[in-house]
């Protein structure tokens, strides 16, 4: 982690992503939504977001820390990076979703 190489940017970049989205899910649970009077919904669906978000960050900071090992792992945590990169796209999908549709409540 602290020495450089080809995947010094790819590891601080996503480890630092993985704290902010954590950062940002705190301060929108606690200080953005109660005072907007946000229901359990919103509170739910802003935490499943930022989680999936969290995951993308954290697996693709496993991937470029561990993947250089050897070729057996580095399959394996490719795996885990492509399936946080899918968990990552579909949160943000599903609160698009919710957006889209919270008029018709």
């Amino acid at each position: 982690i602290f020495q450089w190489n080809n995947e010094t940017i790819n590891i601080w970049t996503h480890l630092i992503g993985f704290f902010y989205f954590t950062w940002r899910q705190y301060a929108i649970n606690v200080y953005l939504l109660p005072p907007a009077n946000a229901n359990a919904k919103d509170h739910i669906i802003a935490t499943v977001c930022l989680f999936g978000l969290q995951i993308c960050m954290l697996l693709s900071t496993f991937y470029h820390i561990f993947g250089s090992t050897n070729a057996e792992r580095r399959r394996m945590l490719l795996r885990f990076d492509i399936f946080g990169i899918s968990a990552g796209l579909l949160s943000v999908y599903l609160i698009g979703i919710y957006t889209a549709f919270l008029c018709f409540e």
